[in-house]
């Protein structure tokens, strides 16, 4: 165990040390983004900016991208998201060099019982799509004990990326630097590559819908402690923390946490546990350390047990759930992080605009017959692609205006990203009227990864919808889709990894051999299943699932892993399905919970054929959470020959009540 830790110790502080700074992201002038220096910002340090930046964000049209270039710009008061509270992206060119800070001694941020943030960006219900704050610093200044750094929402897809929050006051005082628990059903979104310096409390979260997950965060200097969850699904990697107070307090109630491959560090002086687990709230830890506390995790939850040493390789605070004899712990698939190709000088950009214009294409509507004639992309793309291009853009096109794709596009040649700088792309028919007037596979675009110079290909930031695109990984290359919404992306035997990360869709299917890694993965279409593991391995960070198909099926030999998530009970009134399947030497292990919102719910919890025996796990028979599930360890898979693993009885005479309808072993 002792030479296990210290391994990963090492890999980790490597992984960290060698992570990638910001880059300098400049946009070619072709791409349409807003920049605040237009609106009059001027980022000297001295002349107030507010309301500059509060034109751009007033004015500018929803889904668009809000460019800062690098300067110190001074704001007074709150910056507040504009038109419709959503689909708008603050981008600064680099963390480093991008830097908003308030004015010292502000008025307004002076009263720690009265707080208030430098920038805020809307609040429930879930509609907040695609939100995001990238590549920028944000100080709150001195003499501010009353500041929040940012107040954030995002829904469905969207998040923070590659940003510091930092106390600019001496002794490090302000309430929260991000508060994600301001406002109710949050997330599903991405928090990755953030670092938090000082206030009261680092990160807040709250409220039971609905998910919000975390990659690469770092904690440094808190005062009451690094993370307060009151209730949410929240879900860690490479959390670091160095605080003298505990680094996560998950207070009671329906909270369920995530935490892997973390180190949190308590400062000299340091008393007391990393990890506070109150009562109803669950804990899942996999190869997480605590040098300078006095033990890693106290607990008042479930089985009751804490852990007393300063480092586990794995623990939940709930007994694992099974069904037939499987081992009492996750799966473990490895985690690959997602990889990046170099961010191209804006003059190598070459934008699908110069290879048009588009062509024409008519559909008739089924059950009359009438005629609908669009505009059609795609062959234009096809060019530029086989230009030889590296970086194809998508300029920016006021509101919600398609770029409309349909047939066939092939990835190959020199490409190695392809970005919709905010752009919608979408399919030759209106979103919300593809099933009722046209044949689906007739309408839907199909992007097809094949062999290519760049051994990384990456697809990223488009507003699109369910219906657009439609990806085939058919390459040994691999496949990078992230911050955008797809229709359904499948892998073929043979091909390469894929990446999903920071994305929704309708549906996910990973063929035998292949490999698949998500961070904050979306699937709430209604395809059947959701997520389909036919061989291959899917590794899921954070997921989050609305509507009633089954979520996810694990067949010959597949592997399936979750690591957090929501499933989220809140549509249909049907007869009741299952979260999971797993047969034909399928493997399981998941950490979710469920939120139950509709009347004929909540799900069952697994179907699981092994040896020619069938057994189910029916709803009530898991751990509560509210009307739903809390599931803090699943698992469905045999051990390993010489491998100890008892029986898991059926949970329905192994459960019994708890306060508030929760239900504790």
């Amino acid at each position: 165990m002792r030479r296990f830790m210290l391994g990963f110790a090492v890999a980790l502080w490597v992984a960290l040390a060698d992570s990638p700074r910001s880059e300098e992201i400049v946009f070619p002038p072709g791409a349409r983004v807003a920049n605040v220096r237009d609106y009059g910002a001027k980022g000297d340090g001295v002349t107030d900016d507010t309301e500059a930046f509060q034109r751009a964000l007033r004015e500018e049209p929803e889904n668009h991208l809000i460019y800062v270039p690098n300067g110190r710009y001074i704001i007074s008061q709150m910056l507040v998201w504009g038109r419709g509270k959503k689909r708008q992206v603050l981008q600064g060119q680099s963390e480093e060099g991008t830097i908003l800070q308030l004015a010292d001694n502000c008025p307004g941020f002076r009263d720690p019982n009265n707080p208030q943030s430098m920038i805020w960006t809307g609040k429930a219900p879930a509609q907040r799509f695609r939100n995001g704050l990238r590549n920028l610093t944000l100080d709150t200044g001195r003499g501010n004990p009353g500041a929040i750094g940012v107040r954030f929402i995002a829904n469905n897809q969207g998040g923070m990326h590659r940003v510091t929050i930092r106390s600019g006051d001496p002794e490090g005082r302000g309430v929260i630097g991000l508060d994600l628990g301001y406002t109710n059903e949050q997330g599903p979104c991405l928090i990755e590559h953030v670092t938090i310096r000082g206030f009261d409390v680092g990160i807040f979260t709250q409220h039971p819908v609905d998910s919000v997950t975390f990659e690469h965060i770092r904690l440094e200097g808190q005062r009451v402690a690094g993370i307060r969850n009151a209730g949410q699904i929240i879900s860690f990697r490479r959390l670091t923390s160095r605080n003298a107070v505990p680094a996560i307090v998950n207070l009671s109630g329906p909270g369920l946490v995530t935490l892997i491959e973390s180190e949190l560090v308590g400062l000299p002086g340091t008393r007391g546990a990393a990890l506070i687990n109150e009562q109803f709230a669950a804990m899942f830890l996999r190869d997480v350390r605590a040098p300078g506390y006095e033990r890693l995790l106290d607990n008042a939850s479930g089985h009751g047990r804490g852990v007393a040493k300063d480092s586990v390789e794995e623990f939940v605070t709930h007994e694992p759930l099974s069904l037939f004899p499987s081992p009492a712990r996750s799966l473990r698939l490895p985690a690959e992080e997602t990889p990046d190709v170099p961010w191209d000088p804006a003059d190598r950009w070459v934008s699908v605009t110069d290879f048009g214009p588009p062509e024409k294409v008519t559909f008739r509507r089924v059950g009359d017959g009438k005629k609908f004639e669009r505009e059609n992309w795609a062959p234009a793309l096809q060019r530029a692609i086989d230009s030889g291009a590296t970086t194809i853009y998508f300029p920016h096109k006021p509101g919600l205006a398609d770029y409309a794709v349909h047939g066939t596009i092939r990835l190959r040649g020199n490409l190695r990203r392809l970005i919709g700088c905010e752009a919608n792309l979408g399919a030759v028919v209106a979103h919300n009227n593809q099933r009722t007037m046209f044949q689906e596979e007739t309408s839907v675009p199909l992007f097809i990864m094949e062999d290519g110079a760049a051994p990384v290909v990456v697809i990223e930031r488009f507003n699109s919808w369910y219906t657009a695109p439609r990806f085939e990984q058919r390459s040994a290359r691999r496949l990078v889709i992230r911050h955008m919404s797809f229709y359904e992306v499948e892998t073929y035997p043979g091909a390469g990894d894929t990446f999903l990360h920071d994305v929704r869709a309708k549906s996910i299917k990973v063929a035998a051999g292949t490999r698949v890694f998500g961070r904050q993965v979306n699937p709430e279409g209604w395809e059947e299943p959701r997520l389909d593991v036919d061989g291959g391995t899917l590794w899921i960070l954070g997921l989050k699932t609305e509507n009633d198909p089954t979520i996810g099926r694990v067949r010959n030999g597949g592997s399936l892993e979750i690591l957090g998530g929501l499933i989220y009970a809140n549509k249909a009134d049907i007869s009741p399905k299952q979260m999971f399947i797993v047969e034909s030497g399928g493997r399981l292990s998941a950490t979710v919970g469920e939120w139950v919102t509709r009347r004929n719910a909540p799900f069952d919890i697994l179907v699981e054929r092994r040896n020619g025996e069938e057994r189910r796990m029916l709803k009530g028979q898991a751990y509560g959470r509210g009307q739903g599930a809390m599931v803090p360890l699943l698992v469905a898979y045999p051990p390993r020959s010489g491998e100890a693993a008892p029986l898991t009885t059926p949970w329905g005479s192994a459960v019994g009540g708890g306060a508030d309808g929760k239900r504790e072993p």
